[in-house]
């Protein structure tokens, strides 16, 4: 291993991407139910955002989707649902308000 590679590892910041303007035909999250496996699969394509954590947070995503056996993705999306559920009134009163309900 060269001179000085182990320490730029251990300090690298990880790289995220972010696909911008993308053509591709994408299904909604209504349309795709949630057990449905994407991955490969032609036309079974989910929104995606780029997502900006501190690194304490980043470090609860991963333990506690770890201790569940999940992807932090799934981890995160079983968390939105759950604030979903806890606010489901407000949430169809705005979606009402903003005509999307």
């Amino acid at each position: 291993m060269p001179k000085g590679f182990k320490n730029a590892a251990a300090n690298a910041k990880p790289v995220y991407a972010t696909v911008i303007g993308s053509t591709q035909e994408v299904q909604r999250p209504e349309a795709v139910p949630e057990t449905v496996q994407t991955q490969g699969r032609k036309g079974a394509k989910l929104p995606r955002i780029n997502m900006a954590f501190t690194p304490q947070n980043l470090e609860y995503l991963r333990i506690m989707a770890g201790l569940r056996g999940q992807s932090i993705t799934k981890y995160v999306n079983a968390l939105v649902e759950q604030d979903m559920d806890l606010n489901r009134e407000a949430y169809n009163a705005a979606k009402r308000l903003t005509g999307n309900g």
